[in-house]
């Protein structure tokens, strides 16, 4: 078992993020929680970027009438438009998919994908997926269009990584085809493999989402891919539903990339956010007595910066955590690599 303990801040982007994030954490007064240090930073980043955008639509359209506030980038989306502040921006995708797309499905998506137990729904978060069916509330000052809905703008996310991916969900769910019962699944990949993954995994587990922002065509989390590789496997969330038939431990499925660096508001749109993973009193109400942590690989040695203080609560309380790497199941063969 790892030991796990607070760690202390490094100089890499790839962990935190923008250098000033950094700077910002290293002060901070050892009382504060990291966990309330991220989340600060995050909204102060996400408010800083949505008003350099919301500041020129306004100054351009408002000659000398310019007001610029500071507000939650999810805030200005929902209130806006998806794809606020770059409308004339397209998502990118590079995956290829080969299951018919039918646009029909995902007003269900949501429910689709909600988890059967009652107990588990307060760690689902359907923010993400909201998106898709959302309409703005306001209209930008001047603005002469109107936002192309995200359901149009969408099509559904297959790689070949997502491939693997769900090959190693599979061999995951075969090490606990009796039936896991005590063991919390954190699957904490970039978010188009954690949700392969969790499709590979969902014949011995009830997949928890928690993906907490939107898409944007200049979103520093490529939120639009996660998205999309959940629609891919809409039909095979829906299946595997029904055959559990209200069983199976928990796997909590979040985006790696939700940390992603952050480096300048002129062509980024912050939609980082941080995890909410159970407290341990939960763990214990639910019946879960150990945590096995799924990162990217044996190169990866350490959790993302906003779980630490979870895991070591974890350990403290009792709860047996361990790491394993996604690496470490080599998918069947026999398996079908058109998944």
């Amino acid at each position: 078992m790892s030991d796990f303990t607070r760690t202390h801040l490094t100089d890499k982007p790839a962990i935190v993020g923008a250098r000033w994030w950094q700077e910002s954490l290293t002060i901070s007064s050892d009382p504060i929680a990291r966990r309330q240090a991220l989340t600060a930073l995050l909204v102060t980043g996400g408010a800083l970027a949505t008003a350099g955008i919301i500041g020129s639509i306004l100054f351009a359209s408002s000659g000398d009438d310019t007001r610029v506030e500071k507000k939650e980038a999810l805030t200005m989306q929902r209130d806006y438009g998806w794809s606020f502040g770059a409308e004339d921006e397209k998502l990118t995708f590079d995956g290829v998919t080969y299951i018919p797309f039918d646009q029909t499905k995902l007003g269900s998506l949501v429910s689709d994908v909600t988890p059967v137990q009652g107990p588990l729904r307060p760690f689902f978060d359907p923010t993400l997926l909201q998106s898709l069916s959302a309409t703005p509330r306001l209209t930008v000052p001047g603005a002469t269009t109107t936002p192309v809905p995200l359901s149009q703008a969408l099509t559904p996310y297959r790689t070949a990584a997502t491939a693997i991916a769900y090959r190693q969900g599979l061999a995951l769910a075969s090490l606990f085809a009796a039936g896991p019962s005590d063991v919390l699944v954190i699957v904490d990949l970039d978010g188009p493999a954690a949700v392969a993954f969790a499709a590979g995994a969902a014949g011995a587990f009830e997949p928890v989402l928690q993906f907490r922002n939107w898409p944007h065509p200049l979103g520093v989390v490529p939120a639009h891919l996660t998205l999309g590789t959940i629609v891919h496997y809409q039909p095979l969330f829906v299946r595997q539903r029904a055959a559990r038939a209200g069983r199976g431990a928990p796997l909590l499925v979040l985006d790696r990339a939700r940390l992603a660096p952050y480096t300048t508001e002129d062509s980024q749109f912050d939609n980082r956010y941080v995890a909410r993973p159970p407290s341990p009193e939960s763990l214990r109400s639910l019946g879960l007595r150990r945590v096995l942590y799924v990162n990217p690989s044996g190169s990866y040695t350490r959790e993302m910066d906003d779980l630490n203080e979870d895991l070591v609560a974890y350990a403290k309380a009792g709860v047996d955590v361990r790491y394993v790497a996604a690496t470490d199941f080599a998918p069947d063969p026999a398996v079908s690599s058109l998944a």
